[in-house]
């Protein structure tokens, strides 16, 4: 946790100031000590609650590896989506489709590279599912878990129309 609230701050406060030097609009010092306050303060609680021994019988105590596995995923499609021509192009497509196949992006190709980092990434939380459950059957009944993913999604204020978002708001939704 101290490395990854070192980094980020440390990316945080090179990006404005960078910013600044250029003279383009950065967010105040004070903001950015507050954001990293922020962040010590609820990755601390996260790390103190994941070292209460969670088992019913014997010791199981420490971050699960499953966090590091989301974390690292999560912080990898939102560069993907927030620092690419690809993350515009999906971005484009979501806010309105024809119009960006008139602005002379392939719609299609793009549609279904979103849908092979869909697969991919359900792919992963099956896995991470699996491991959970200590195995797999077929009666596992996933099409509810679908629905509270859904309605969470909706609840917190997702937008269903496309062309907005960002992978952090989908980590908020399932926190």
């Amino acid at each position: 946790m101290i490395v990854l609230v070192c980094g980020l701050s440390l990316s945080m406060y090179l990006r404005d100031s960078r910013r600044r030097r250029s003279g383009l609009v950065a967010p105040p010092v004070g903001l950015t000590w507050l954001k990293v306050a922020a962040m010590t303060a609820i990755g601390s609680g996260i790390v103190i609650v994941c070292n209460l021994n969670r088992a019913a019988v014997g010791t199981l105590k420490g971050v699960p590896w499953a966090i590091f596995v989301v974390v690292w995923g999560s912080g990898r499609l939102d560069v993907l989506l927030q620092r690419t021509r690809y993350g515009r192009y999906v971005y484009a497509i979501g806010g309105n489709a024809e119009a960006a196949r008139r602005a002379g992006i392939n719609v299609t190709a793009i549609r279904t590279w979103a849908f092979v980092l869909c697969s991919f990434t359900a792919g992963i939380a099956g896995l991470l599912y699996a491991s959970y459950l200590g195995g797999m059957s077929n009666n596992v009944n996933g099409g509810q878990l679908v629905l509270y993913a859904v309605a969470a999604a909706v609840i917190r204020g997702a937008s269903l129309f496309g062309g907005r978002g960002r992978i952090a708001h989908g980590v908020w939704v399932a926190w």
